[in-house]
């Protein structure tokens, strides 16, 4: 028996509906997830002393935890952890953390993609989270 026109129409209109509506959701699940929900890269991370609690941890939260983790241990399949070898002052000066900031970074270490320029976060802001993410480093036994 054939399907009457009208009745094929709504069926397949509902579909896709339903279809938008589902990829919708769950795109919006995937960018909506809280800073927190992540797998970090580096493991036992330990966070500094209230005391050490500054102005920078602030700022990084704000504006980098999103792909770095929340302590700067990365987030597996998103951004590469801070709290890491690669980026001891040896390896990655202070100067390195600006240009990132400023000009974005281009993939070399990890298989993250490259980073976007952060044209929200000011030079004086990204001294404040250098500050902070090398006081995190040293407690981590990164120097």
């Amino acid at each position: 028996m054939r399907t009457p026109p009208f009745k094929a129409f709504w069926t397949r209109t509902t579909a896709a509906i339903l279809f938008a509506a589902i990829a919708v959701s769950g795109a919006a699940g995937l960018f909506s997830r809280p800073a927190t929900a992540y797998t970090p890269i580096v493991k036992n991370v330990k966070p500094l002393p209230l005391m050490q609690e500054s102005e920078g941890r602030q700022i990084f939260e704000k504006n980098c935890a999103q792909c770095h983790g929340k302590l700067a241990d990365g987030r597996d399949g998103i951004g590469p952890p801070l709290v890491h070898h690669y980026y001891r002052r040896g390896h990655h000066a202070n100067i390195a953390f600006y240009m990132a900031a400023e000009r974005g970074v281009q993939a070399h270490h990890w298989p993250f993609g490259d980073m976007p320029t952060q044209p929200q976060v000011s030079p004086n802001e990204m001294t404040l989270v250098i500050n902070y993410l090398r006081e995190l480093q040293n407690h981590n036994g990164i120097y």
